[in-house]
């Protein structure tokens, strides 16, 4: 069984024809915690697009992130998937729902449990999601593994064994077998080497290629470069700037645009 982006012949021809419909509708987005960090964030993300949130650290890309995956608190605003309300608190979320939006953390040395093989992370969403067992199971591992260039013979190795790139390849491939509509991506690349980071990025935009809808959270302008269609600027918890990335990055309108693109590094 193949993931839901991909599994019919003619998605990439089906996708294009509704590119145009929004997947992602945020409206006057708020969180605050012992002070606020984003004050009426309003954001669209269509279907098969990726769209980078980028800032400084401190900015709220983070906090919007984990809120739209239902890990934060706090938040208020109105926030539509798929044309429906979706519950800022994943555990308010219908369970046919839950797998849909999928959260990649940061650091891939912390994302997987050390004290489970490769197999073992894998198969938690399965069994969770899908009831899979036995050689379906089996097989499931061993696809997600190949899906994201891994061999099947990692499967049952610990994630000590494995080197920063192979351990976030693990991670992604952990997000996919959820059969994810939306991947939520927070600094996904920023613990990584160069070539490494370019390794990931080229998986990332094969699988948005094949239909998956991403948030790419990142202080990288280089990195929004490389796999983003739109980009929205985060300063102190407000949007500063927001369109195609091109516009944006090639004529900067605001003045802290500017800065960040003055600041950061180019991705070779």
């Amino acid at each position: 069984m193949q993931l839901a982006a991909i599994s019919t012949p003619g998605h990439a021809e089906s996708l294009h024809a509704d590119q145009r419909e929004i997947l992602l509708d945020i409206q006057q987005l708020n969180i605050a915690y012992d002070r606020q960090v984003l004050f009426d964030v309003s954001l669209q993300i269509k279907r098969g697009e990726c769209l980078a949130l980028v800032g400084e650290s401190g900015s709220g890309k983070t906090s919007l992130a984990r809120a739209l995956a239902g890990l934060g608190g706090n938040a208020q605003g109105q926030v539509l998937y798929a044309g429906q309300a979706l519950s800022l608190q994943t555990e308010q979320r219908a369970p046919a729902l839950r797998h849909e939006i999928q959260y990649i953390f940061q650091n891939p040395y912390r994302a997987l449990n050390p004290r489970q093989t490769v197999a073992q992370s894998l198969a938690a969403p399965l069994v969770h999601f899908f009831g899979l067992k036995g050689d379906a199971l089996r097989q499931r591992i061993e696809q997600a593994l190949q899906r994201v260039s891994l061999s099947a013979a990692l499967a049952d190795l610990y994630p000590g064994s494995l080197s920063g790139g192979e351990r976030q390849r693990v991670a992604i491939a952990r997000a996919l077998v959820c059969e994810p509509r939306l991947l939520i991506c927070d600094e996904i690349t920023s613990a990584l080497d160069v070539s490494v980071q370019a390794s990931i990025l080229a998986l990332l935009r094969q699988l948005q290629d094949e239909g998956l809808t991403m948030l790419f959270v990142t202080h990288d302008l280089g990195v929004v470069r490389a796999i983003a269609d739109q980009v929205v600027v985060l300063q102190h918890g407000r949007v500063v700037e927001a369109g195609e990335v091109d516009q944006v990055l090639d004529q900067p309108a605001a003045a802290y645009t500017r800065m960040l693109l003055q600041h950061s590094p180019s991705l070779t």
